[in-house]
Order: C-alpha cells, then sequence, then structure tokens
C-alpha cells in the first residue's frame, strides 16, 4: 500500500505540517484534489501514477523516481525538487514557476507546451527530452547539461547560463543574445538553426563562423557583448573596449522604451557579474564600471515620472554593488592608515631600476596621485619600489587604482593580511559610511572617469578622479603590479 502520513515542516511555523505521499511502482493513488500545497512527494512513480490536471503548491518532490509518469497540465509552483529523476515522463501543458530544482535528472520526457519561468536550475541533466514550444524564461541554469534534445525555438530566453552544457543539439543564435553566460566552450557537437528571424546571411551552421557572422551585423553594444563572451569567455578577466562598450550609456537609454526587457537585462547582466567576480573571473574594475552605469541611469531615469519602477530596479543594484566596493575599499583605507604610520609605501613593478621610467610611463596615474618615488630594489621579478608623498591623500588613488585591478581571490588575501591591522585603525567606525562615489563617462570621450569621495585619516575629505581609458589602464596594470603589505623588512628600508 501507499504510505500518506504527516511529517513536521522544519522550514515552516512550528504549528505547521506538510503531509508525505510515498509511492509503490504497483500501489495506486488517486489525487481527488485539484491543489495540493504543503506535501512531500517520495517513493517511486510508475505509470499508474497521474497527477494530470493538478497543481502542485509549495511543496517538497524529494528522492522522486518516476518513470512513465503523467504531470501532464499539472502545474507546479514555489516548489523545491532534489535529488528526484524522471524517465519518460509527461509534463506537457503545464506552468512551472518559481521552483528550486537541484541534482535532479530528466530522460526522455515530454515538455511540449510548457511555461517555466522565475525557477533556479542546479546540476541538473536533460537527455533525449522534447522542448518543443516550450519557453523557459527569466531562470538560472547552473552547472547543467542539456544532451540531444528536440527544440522548436530558442527554447531559453532572459536567463542565465553558468557552466551548462548543450550536447548534440541545433540551437538558434537567439540562445546567445537572449541570455547571458553561454560561451563556445559550452557546446558539444552543436550546430545552429540557419532559417531564423534575424536573416543573417551565413549558411554555416558550426558555432563559431556563425556567431562571427552575428557579430558583423549587430550594433547593439549588449548584445555584441554576449556574441563577443560567447566566441572568447575570457574575455571578462581582461582589460578591453569590448567589455567596456557593455557599459555604453546610450544603448541602456535606448532600452528604457521597452521597460520590461529592461529590467530584465540589468537585473540578469547585474547577477552574471556578480556571479563572475564570485568565481574570480573578472576584476573589481568592472563591478566599478557596473556601478557607474546605474549611476548614470538612474540619474537619466529620475527625470521619468513613467519610468519610476526602472529607477527602483537601478538603484536596488547600485547599493547592492556600492556595499562591495566599500567593502573592498575599506580594506585599501585600512592599508592607508598603515602607511601614514609607516611613512612609506612599496609596490612591486615590473621595468628597469631607473626612478625616470616610471615617472613618465606613469604619468596618468601621478596626474591625480603626485607622490614621490624613492629607492627601487632589484629583484628577480617584479622590482620594489619605495613610494613617499607629502599628503598622504596623494597615495590614495594609486592604491584605489591596485585594487580595482584585483580578482575577489586576491582581495580576500589582502583582508586577511590586514587582520592584524584593523584593530589599530581606529579611524574606521563598523557601520559607518566611509565612502561616497560619483562615477561616469566624460563627455566626448572614451575615458572612464571615477570620481570618489572618501574620508582620509583624521577626516580630511578627498575628491577624487581618475579618468582611464581600457588602454591606458592595461599599460599602467603591466607596471605596476602589487602593493606590500607585510613582509620581515625593517623600518628603515623608508630610507631613501
Amino acid at each position: 500500500m501507499a504510505e500518506l502520513g504527516l511529517t513536521h515542516n522544519m522550514n515552516s511555523n512550528d504549528n505547521e505540517f506538510i503531509k508525505t505521499i510515498i509511492f509503490f511502482p504497483k500501489t495506486t493513488i488517486v489525487f481527488k484534489e485539484k491543489n495540493i500545497s504543503n506535501t512531500r512527494f517520495t517513493g517511486e512513480m510508475s505509470k499508474i501514477h497521474k497527477l494530470d490536471k493538478a497543481n502542485i503548491i509549495s511543496s517538497y518532490l524529494d528522492t522522486l523516481h518516476a518513470n512513465q509518469s503523467s504531470f501532464n497540465n499539472s502545474d507546479i509552483k514555489d516548489s523545491r525538487l532534489f535529488k528526484s529523476s524522471f524517465k519518460n515522463c509527461d509534463f506537457n501543458h503545464a506552468s512551472h514557476n518559481n521552483n528550486w530544482v537541484k541534482d535532479c535528472n530528466y530522460d526522455k520526457c515530454t515538455f511540449s507546451q510548457t511555461s517555466v519561468t522565475l525557477s533556479d536550475y542546479n546540476n541538473c541533466s536533460f537527455i533525449n527530452c522534447d522542448f518543443s514550444n516550450v519557453i523557459i524564461s527569466d531562470c538560472r541554469f547552473i552547472n547543467c547539461l542539456f544532451s540531444n534534445c528536440t527544440t522548436s525555438n530558442k527554447m531559453i530566453e532572459s536567463s542565465l547560463l553558468f557552466d551548462c552544457s548543450f550536447k548534440k543539439m541545433k540551437i538558434e543564435i537567439d540562445l546567445v543574445l537572449g541570455n547571458f553566460g553561454l560561451s563556445k566552450d559550452n557546446l558539444i557537437d552543436c550546430s545552429f538553426k540557419t532559417k531564423i528571424a534575424t536573416n543573417l546571411k551565413s549558411n554555416n551552421s558550426k558555432p563559431i563562423p556563425f556567431v562571427l557572422e552575428a557579430l558583423k551585423e549587430e550594433t547593439n553594444n549588449i548584445q555584441r557583448f554576449k556574441l563577443e563572451y560567447f566566441v572568447s569567455p575570457s574575455m571578462i578577466k581582461d582589460v578591453s573596449e569590448k567589455l567596456d562598450q557593455l557599459f555604453n550609456i546610450g544603448d541602456w537609454l535606448k532600452l528604457c522604451r521597452n521597460p520590461n526587457r529592461f529590467k530584465l537585462y540589468i537585473e540578469k547582466l547585474h547577477e552574471f557579474l556578480l556571479f563572475q567576480f564570485d568565481s574570480n573571473n573578472l576584476r573589481l574594475r568592472t563591478l566599478i564600471k557596473l556601478f557607474d552605469i546605474c549611476s548614470q541611469l538612474s540619474d537619466a531615469i529620475s527625470k521619468r515620472t513613467d519610468l519610476i519602477d526602472l529607477q527602483r530596479t537601478v538603484d536596488g543594484i547600485f547599493i547592492t554593488i556600492e556595499r562591495i566596493l566599500e567593502q573592498y575599499f575599506t580594506i585599501a583605507k585600512v592599508l592607508l592608515v598603515k602607511f601614514e604610520e609607516d611613512g612609506f609605501c612599496r609596490l612591486l613593478v615590473e621595468g628597469p631600476l631607473d626612478k625616470d621610467y616610471y615617472c613618465k610611463e606613469l604619468e596618468d596615474i601621478l596626474a591625480i596621485a603626485p607622490v614621490n618615488f624613492g629607492k627601487i630594489i632589484k629583484h628577480n621579478s617584479p622590482n620594489e619600489l619605495f613610494i613617499h608623498w607629502e599628503d598622504i591623500k596623494q597615495l590614495w588613488p594609486l592604491i584605489l587604482f591596485v585594487f580595482s585591478t584585483k580578482f575577489k581571490f586576491e582581495l580576500n588575501k589582502l583582508d586577511e593580511k590586514t587582520l592584524r591591522i584593523k584593530s589599530k585603525s581606529s579611524q574606521i567606525a563598523r557601520g559607518n559610511q566611509i565612502l561616497k562615489f560619483e562615477s561616469g563617462f566624460l563627455e566626448n570621450s572614451d575615458n572612464f572617469s571615477f570620481r570618489l569621495r572618501t574620508l582620509l585619516p583624521g577626516h580630511r575629505e578627498l575628491n577624487l578622479v581618475m579618468q582611464l581609458s581600457a588602454d591606458r589602464y592595461k599599460k599602467l596594470m603591466r607596471i605596476v603590479k602589487d602593493v606590500i603589505v607585510f613582509d620581515e623588512k625593517k623600518r628603515d628600508d623608508k630610507l631613501q
């Protein structure tokens, strides 16, 4: 017999219980209720088990193994599916909305005329499934596999694809253009459908030539970024004009004409970049540029009362990035306090033992950070350059530049190194905002302008403007490698 019982729901209020339904292959269960909520499904389902036309709401499909079972016209909403498998199951004519799905496998399942929205899929596989006339929208897929699946359209749109694989499938270019995160490395024995709405002239269905042809036709920089990322996913680790064009204010303002599309794109871009930053694939500089574009968009949109919802979205992203930047620039502030106490700062630099060389090559940063160069200590590579100043605020732009070049794991290492001196930095009070950002692009210039107002040691305010194009920024990066925080050197090393 099937087992039906009550189990305490550890994720709900103490007075709530959920039913547990355990399926056995040869035991029939008849569901008379159309709406099934607060229920845990587990066990082995077979073809005699049907959940047709039922609405599964706020429930759990936990270690459920279904074979030839029908979920036709069965909506699944606000539910959690994990460690489950579905083989030859019918999910047609349904709606799957706001679900969390992890460690689940779908084999030879059909999803025809089904809508999937606002759901997370983590470590799931779809093998030989039929996705004809399916729209999967506003979802996130992490480490998922689609293999030998049938599609009749782009299948997935306005979603995030992180470390997902598509194997032996024919896909549309709109799968690249409609989402963030798909790259050539995610395709195995796949080809593009040539008859698509974008009217590309290429007859070559191989992924790389097809996308390169699409790049020739695409003029929108947001869409170009998706295509560029597909061809070369490592591009986000670099500093380049291709990446910087993603933050072209004109493209985003044009997208405001379609508020729903704008909201989806800016939210997905935000999630995509944060995921890449957390995965150590993105420098802090790119988050600064995202912060900048949100600042500009907020100012522009605020003049339109009909776009208030968009401004709320942009401001929410702005606040999120501001907190991240403040977290890391607080570390920089701690270092500034230490360097002021020491009376010197040391950089690792690539170049000769000639101070005039660094004065010339670093003139872009020296224009806003007028420090003095001291002695140079030769190492195998890079060398050690001593920095001195008349006022500590002269060093601040240089330290910020070094931080902006870092990946997350490098910033975390700096954080660990500063733990022993944080208690000495009395100027930094927890809970107080020490940084205020104002950033933007200069008119008629491709030079990035980064303006920062901050309280320096002694509560002195500094207004900083950093104007560095991608090429000038890369030039500085080739020379300035890092800042030395701690080693066993004695304080007399500060002598010139």
